[in-house]
């Protein structure tokens, strides 16, 4: 008995540390994900911001002259 149980507490620790691991490993990869996104879309926003100050200033102007 004593042995399947210690047998049986490797196995359990062994999973309690590979889930750890996964989760730990999970959230790195959630943190670098976000990390990303939040780069590209700051960089995406930065580029559209300009775009979008021509073009709203070439339609009040239209609408000026209109």
């Amino acid at each position: 008995m004593f042995v399947v149980a210690t047998v049986l507490d490797l196995i359990t620790a062994a999973a309690a540390g590979a889930a750890v691991a996964v989760v730990v490993v999970v959230a790195v990869v959630i943190l670098v994900v976000v990390v990303v996104v939040v780069v590209v879309v700051k960089k995406k926003k930065k580029k559209k911001k300009k775009k979008k100050k021509k073009k709203l200033a070439q339609c009040f102007g239209r609408d000026v002259t209109a």
